[in-house]
């Protein structure tokens, strides 16, 4: 069961490790990043990150609605992670059972020459986009996904993307 997806240019760190593997129960971690899956070293570090208990499974996005399938049909607690919302557009449209909610916490887009804004039009520093990203995030929007931008759910400020898309 898909507990989470959630767009992290840092993917698997210190607060996934400690706030949001508890918080949702995760006992395993997609990563969808072409990099990190076919980066044998990469792999091995991701693997070695997370807490005993916890799988990490780093995956290519070819592979990822087959493996976003089975694990929305299983019982396992699972967190998605990507570094940027594109990855997720084929995701949404190829996998209709996936959970219709998105975390965005932090992107650090490559060629990233812009900043998210919040609803006063303020710069969101830890929101570094490129205009493909976030024309990613109004098409996820406009599939009925909510989307939310929040660095620890629960623990920092959360900006709703229909309050703020407008801007952006």
């Amino acid at each position: 069961m898909i507990k989470l997806i959630r767009v992290d240019d840092r993917l698997i760190h210190g607060q996934a490790q400690i706030v949001l593997i508890k918080q949702y129960e995760a006992q395993d971690i997609i990563v969808i990043d072409d990099y990190t899956a076919t980066n044998e070293a990469m792999k091995n570090l991701m693997k070695s990150v997370v807490p005993v208990g916890v799988r990490a499974v780093p995956i290519t996005k070819e592979r990822a609605p087959e493996v976003l399938r089975k694990a929305a049909a299983n019982s396992k607690n699972v967190i998605v992670l990507t570094r940027v919302p594109s990855v997720y557009v084929d995701c949404f449209k190829e996998v209709p059972e996936l959970p219709k909610e998105l975390n965005v916490a932090s992107i650090q887009a490559k060629g990233a020459d812009m900043f998210l804004h919040d609803a006063n039009g303020n710069d969101l520093p830890p929101f570094h986009v490129t205009q493909e990203e976030v024309d990613a995030i109004h098409e996820i929007a406009n599939m009925g996904v909510h989307v939310y931008l929040n660095l620890v759910p629960g623990r920092t400020e959360r900006y709703e993307w229909d309050d703020i898309k407008a801007k952006n």
